[in-house]
């Protein structure tokens, strides 16, 4: 989620990342777009993440937590302050366009998205 090249593999797509805190990144031609707020290498990526369609100005805050195990490697992602309504279809997008995508891409992954 921070390497370019990982995520212009799975997004078949140009992308703008700067993983550094305060750090700006745009994804699908510009319909996701957000800041890093935190990064913990290997551990935990926090950022503020919106949807071109949302109201203007309206960021919710994605987490993702990384576990590495030493067969696999857990990654939960939990999602706040999506807009009222919009919560099944951000959640079929992470499934769409993230998830299937990188099972697709990289050949392996099972992902749980929580939205609130």
């Amino acid at each position: 989620m921070t390497r370019i090249e990982m995520v212009t593999a799975f997004t078949r797509g140009p992308v703008k990342i700067d993983p550094v805190k305060d750090g700006k990144f745009e994804l699908f031609r510009g319909n996701i777009i957000g800041s890093f707020q935190e990064l913990i290498p290997g551990k935990k990526i926090v950022q503020s993440w919106r949807y071109k369609q949302w109201p203007e100005g309206h960021y919710s805050i994605v987490t993702i937590n990384i576990n590495e195990k030493s067969d696999h490697t857990e990654v939960q992602v939990i999602q706040t302050g999506v807009p009222k309504g919009e919560v099944d279809v951000t959640k079929a997008n992470w499934d769409r366009y993230y998830w299937d995508a990188m099972k697709a891409t990289f050949g392996f992954g099972v992902f749980f998205t929580s939205i609130n």
